[in-house]
């Protein structure tokens, strides 16, 4: 049997009780930190360790600074790093 107060209560607050099965549960995938721009950054970097900041957003569909925001929590992380300089430099995803 419900309880009728909590289930006024889940209503009231949006809860239906349907689609909360997976709260709380990993995805599968190893990192469950970074968002999915930053694992679309991350694939982009691992086929094209040369590619710029500005090819990147190009192919993604993000902006230049959504690129550089995420970048940063990248490397931040130490799932990142640019070796070398910006313009021979190249991207390396650490595992």
């Amino acid at each position: 049997l419900k309880n009728p107060v909590t289930t006024q209560a889940n209503a009231a607050a949006g809860l239906s009780g349907k689609g909360r099965e997976n709260v709380g549960k990993a995805s599968g995938k190893r990192r469950e930190s970074v968002g999915k721009a930053s694992d679309m950054i991350l694939d982009v970097c691992r086929d094209t360790p040369s590619i710029t900041i500005s090819e990147i957003a190009k192919r993604i569909g993000i902006t230049e600074r959504s690129v550089q925001r995420n970048i940063q929590k990248l490397q931040s992380a130490g799932l990142l790093r640019r070796i070398g300089g910006r313009k021979e430099g190249h991207w390396q995803v650490m595992e």
